[in-house]
């Protein structure tokens, strides 16, 4: 499928960016549970955070290869993926600004 670090990290960018921007779109999944169960120690509430954390992590470890700063390009990176699912759920995908975490973190990647 994809063979270069970056292409494979792209590969997950560009399907977050569909997710996010198909119609009927109704924001993160598990970002609205974290929001319905706010006790930290509930259970809804804990799996929220561990998928966050999950995705964070593989994101981490798709940027080792690319950076010297694979933290910092990660959290770059998901703050762009968490903020494009945020805008999708309230401004809408296809015409919203969603549409542009693409060519957003393509950016970020050619400044790390």
């Amino acid at each position: 499928m994809h063979d270069e670090p970056r292409d494979k990290l792209l590969a997950v960018i560009d399907f977050l960016a569909d997710r996010a921007t198909t119609p009927g779109y109704r924001g993160c999944p598990f970002m609205n549970s974290a929001i319905e169960f706010p006790d930290l120690g509930s259970p809804g509430h804990r799996s929220a955070v561990a998928m966050k954390q999950e995705v964070r992590g593989r994101l981490r470890e798709l940027c080792t290869p690319l950076t010297s700063e694979p933290e910092r390009l990660a959290d770059e990176l998901f703050l762009l993926a968490e903020g494009a699912c945020a805008a999708a759920h309230a401004l809408g995908g296809k015409d919203g600004p969603a549409r542009s975490l693409p060519r957003a973190a393509r950016a970020l990647l050619v400044a790390a």
